[in-house]
Parts: C-alpha cells; sequence; structure tokens
C-alpha cells in the first residue's frame, strides 16, 4: 500500500498544482467572508466526491468551517487532519499577487499559509482513499476564521468538541526550511487597555486635568516590566493612540498589548496579572478598562506529540528524505485545540518556504509533494 500512496501523489502532481493555483486565486483575506466560504464550499464537494460525510459550521461574522468524516467516528478514533484557507491580505492584493511558479517556488497570497497545507490534506485522504485505507477513519476540519483567532465566532470550542476522540491530529501549517516540525507552540492573546481621564486647558486650568496618557504610562511600564522571555512568557506594548491637541490635557488614552505564553498555566497567570496592573490607579480621577480581544491557547507539548513526531521522524528516515526536527514554535495555530483535546498532535507539516504574511511569502513547490508522501506514509505507520 505504501507505493500506491507514493504512486498517487506522483502521479497528481501536476493536479495538486493546479488546484493549489484556484485555491490561492480565490480572494480569502479575513475580511472576505464570500471568499472563504467559497472555498470551503469547493473543499467540501471534493470530499463528498471521495465517500465524506459532510457538514458546514456557518458564522455570520466569521468565514464558515467544515467538518468532514470518512468512517465511523464514534465506534472508533478517528486520525484528524487540520487546516485553514482565509489569509491576513486585504482585498485587492490578490489582482497584483496571483498565483505563479517561478525557479521551483510558488508564489501568492496564502500559497505558504496554509492553502499548500489544505491541499496535502486533500491528496492525501484521496490518497489513502484510492489505495483502500480502512484501518482508521478519516476526519477533516478545515475552518476559515484563524487568521483573526475566531474572534467572531465559536470555532474554538467547536474544534474542541469534534476533536475530543481524537487517535492522533496533523496539521499541515506552514513548514520552514529549517526542516522543523512543531511539538508545540506559543500561545498568544490580544487586549485593550484603555484610560478614561478629564480634560483641561494645560495652561489656565492645569491642575483640573487628569492626564490619560500619562495614567497609562505607568501602567504600560508596570506591564512590560511583568515579562519573563526566559520563562518564555512576555506582554508587548505594540499600539498607542491618544490625544487632541498640543495645549489639551488628554481624556482620553488607549494601548494594545499582545501577549505569548508556552502554557496554559503561564496565560491564566498572565491575565490575572494585566487586571492586577489595570486595576491600580496613578493619577487620582482617571478609570481604567481592560478588554480581552481574543487569542489563540497554547499548545503545550506532550509525552503523546514527542510519540507522534518520532513515528514521523522514523517515517522520514524510511523514504530517504531530511529527517526532521521537533521544536516549540513561537507562532500560535489550531494545533492547541486538537491538543487541547488531549490528541497527540504535530503542526507545522506543510510545504516548506519563508515570507509567511509578506507580499514575497512563498513555497517551495517540491515540498508541497515531498510533506504529501510524508504525512500518507507515517499514517500507514502509526
Amino acid at each position: 500500500m505504501k507505493q500506491q500512496l507514493i504512486d498517487y501523489i506522483d502521479t497528481s502532481r501536476q493536479e495538486m498544482l493546479t488546484l493549489w493555483g484556484e485555491l490561492v486565486n480565490v480572494e480569502s483575506g479575513k475580511d472576505h467572508k464570500e471568499g472563504i466560504d467559497a472555498l470551503i464550499t469547493d473543499i467540501e464537494e471534493i470530499l463528498k466526491k471521495e465517500g465524506f460525510l459532510t457538514k458546514q459550521v456557518l458564522y455570520e461574522r466569521a468565514g464558515n468551517a467544515l467538518v468532514a468524516e470518512f468512517g465511523d467516528v464514534e465506534k472508533a478514533k478517528p486520525i484528524i487532519f487540520i487546516g485553514h484557507v482565509d489569509t491576513v491580505f486585504p482585498k485587492g492584493f490578490l489582482e497584483e499577487h496571483p498565483f505563479k511558479i517561478e525557479n521551483g517556488k510558488a508564489f501568492g497570497p496564502g500559497i505558504l499559509d496554509m492553502k499548500g497545507g489544505v491541499i496535502a490534506i486533500l491528496y492525501v485522504v484521496k490518497a489513502l482513499r484510492a489505495a483502500g485505507y480502512n484501518k482508521h477513519p478519516l476526519k477533516v476540519i478545515i475552518v476559515g476564521d484563524e487568521e483573526s483567532a475566531h474572534i467572531h465566532s465559536d470555532a474554538k470550542s467547536m474544534l474542541l468538541e469534534e476533536m475530543r476522540n481524537g487517535l492522533y491530529a496533523f496539521n499541515p501549517e506552514t513548514g520552514n526550511l529549517e526542516n522543523n516540525l512543531a511539538i508545540g507552540r506559543a500561545g498568544g492573546s490580544a487586549y485593550e487597555l484603555e484610560v478614561q481621564g478629564i480634560s483641561s486647558h494645560t495652561g489656565i486650568a492645569w491642575k483640573s486635568g487628569r492626564n490619560a496618557i500619562i495614567e497609562l504610562a505607568h501602567k504600560m511600564i508596570e506591564i512590560d516590566a511583568a515579562s519573563d522571555f526566559e520563562s518564555g512568557f512576555t506582554y508587548n506594548v505594540t499600539l498607542v493612540e491618544g490625544g487632541s491637541a498640543v495645549n489639551t490635557c488628554p481624556d482620553y488614552a488607549k494601548a494594545t498589548i499582545g501577549t505569548r505564553c508556552q502554557t496554559k498555566a503561564q496565560q491564566d497567570m498572565m491575565h490575572e496579572k494585566l487586571k492586577e496592573i489595570a486595576s491600580q490607579t496613578f493619577i487620582e480621577g482617571t478609570e481604567t478598562t481592560l478588554t480581552y480581544q481574543g487569542g489563540f491557547d497554547p499548545m503545550e507539548v506532550t509525552e503523546g506529540n514527542k510519540e507522534l513526531f518520532r513515528i514521523i521522524q522514523s517515517t522520514a528516515e524510511e523514504l530517504e528524505i531530511d529527517t526532521p526536527n521537533a521544536f516549540v514554535s513561537q507562532g500560535s495555530s489550531d494545533s492547541a485545540y486538537s491538543t487541547l483535546a488531549g490528541v497527540p498532535t504535530v503542526c507545522a507539516l506543510g510545504p516548506v518556504g519563508e515570507g509567511n504574511h509578506t507580499p514575497h511569502e512563498y513555497a517551495v513547490v517540491e515540498s508541497l509533494f515531498e510533506r504529501s508522501k510524508l504525512l500518507a506514509i507515517t499514517i500507514l505507520n502509526l
């Protein structure tokens, strides 16, 4: 069966490239629900033709999601594939950056993050179906709002529920040129810290003002000082606004704060620390509000993740391709939710490249086929 899988992918090379281009050439930025939903429907039709039972999870303010199952997932634990079709690129970006291949590299919005990974999922399951694989049920979950951290949907709870009975999970998110596979990922959250002060003329009524910017500055310094990079958690004040005129005491100021952490315990601790700092008052007469905007839970390193990585590693040796390394990525992904659901997971299994979220994002074309074979044969080796 292993040779059948390899042969299927080899004979599907042009077909895979064609579909890759078709997916990339559909605009699917986080503000383009129409394009995202169209891709979800196209992928659903492909999986239906492979015999999968499918359902779409519809969202009003976010891209829809797709859950597809082959086999009885209640009687036997399924192998889960995780992916997303949304990108970070604004409307109109595609017009000047369509799919193209030059010198062995594929370019286009989302080419690497992660439409190449979606192609890998589709052709791995196609290969498995063509070879008559039936050892374990298969489950594919594709979301449409990963890049916005699911802030306008309940996709996080949906993912946890759909993954609760998984056997193993594979996420062909962005692969990297260093050949590192993620057995853990950082969590990240976004907050807004808003301060309401009292405006006044800075000359004739200096004493009556309550400077929101200065109050916010005290808090930002406290927040920054709470970071502990060596322990793996940081607070990052990244956007600040406030004030209206050079001679007016500012009555409003706002900062956006991003956090990064390695464990759920750190994430909870950081949330409480921000609440504690927000509750302090440095200038009497000011009021502060802390608002959680959304984010990702961390994908914690588990023994199950390590064991699954070792199977992938030995499969790479069997295929005589470069042996991957295990690492903990500082980027976030939906692999956090399969891990939280107790499912051994490895991430960053997609085509390799660089330039995520930039106009020069690219994927190495040959790696699409190599990673697809690695995934397919790993599944036989489980």
